[in-house]
């Protein structure tokens, strides 16, 4: 069967995750995330994310990665529902000093590489069906990993792809290396807890559910079970 290659560059040549190489299921999340700023509900394109999640785990070709110092800095925090609050009940002074304070430290590890990612999937035979979709959705990825990981994607059907330059990370259920991939249900999930952040505050500044301070997490990939594949490293 021809093999689906999806090939992400990033502008900065660096990466800003937690592991290496970027996983699969990242890869999802950055395709979703890129058609849903133009495309959101289009039955193509969900199809097409659908598909992919009924592949095997891809092979992944990546360069080796060098990890830098740890950096901390001072970013916003996720409470920008307490200053929507305040500014609902007309307390513009109050708003603005509690944004002022809502501040989290946070300390990365960037890792440094050069060179390009590849994932490649075994095609099955609808594969080719969602191919236009496919390729438009990796066209409007932005970023891979975390918002400043700046990256551009590009998708090809292959017949005998020679294989990319890198170590190759190739599926295996001896593998001690474990990297989250696309699950079956993975674009239902994602859409579900983009929902629920999307209603968190009501049109009067609340928080349905605010007392006690949670919104479903059943919804959010990293907290069930995703499906991970082991992974041989080689050259």
């Amino acid at each position: 069967m021809p093999t689906l290659r999806v090939t992400v560059d990033w502008l900065d040549r660096a990466y800003h995750g937690a592991e290496w190489p970027p996983s699969p299921l990242r890869l999802y999340q950055a395709m979703i995330a890129g058609y849903a700023a133009h495309r959101r509900g289009d039955p193509a394109f969900e199809a097409a994310m659908r598909h992919l999640e009924t592949l095997s785990a891809p092979v992944i070709h990546a360069p080796e990665a060098e990890k830098w110092a740890p950096v901390t800095s001072a970013i916003p925090n996720n409470d920008g529902d307490l200053v929507l609050k305040l500014l609902a009940n007309d307390d513009r002074a109050g708003a603005r000093e509690k944004g002022q304070k809502m501040k989290s430290m946070r300390t990365r590890r960037p890792r440094e590489f050069d060179g390009a990612v590849t994932y490649e999937w075994e095609a099955t035979a609808g594969t080719e069906r969602h191919l236009g979709a496919l390729k438009e959705i990796v066209e409007s990825v932005s970023a891979v990993g975390h918002g400043i990981d700046s990256a551009v994607a590009r998708l090809e059907l292959v017949d005998r792809p020679a294989s990319p330059l890198g170590v190759a990370y190739t599926p295996s259920p001896t593998g001690r290396h474990r990297l989250n991939v696309p699950y079956s249900g993975a674009f239902d999930v994602l859409e579900e807890r983009y929902r629920q952040f999307r209603g968190r505050v009501g049109p009067d500044g609340e928080w349905p559910g605010c007392r006690s301070r949670t919104i479903s997490r059943r919804a959010t990939p990293r907290n069930r079970t995703c499906r991970r594949s082991g992974v041989k490293r080689s050259r």
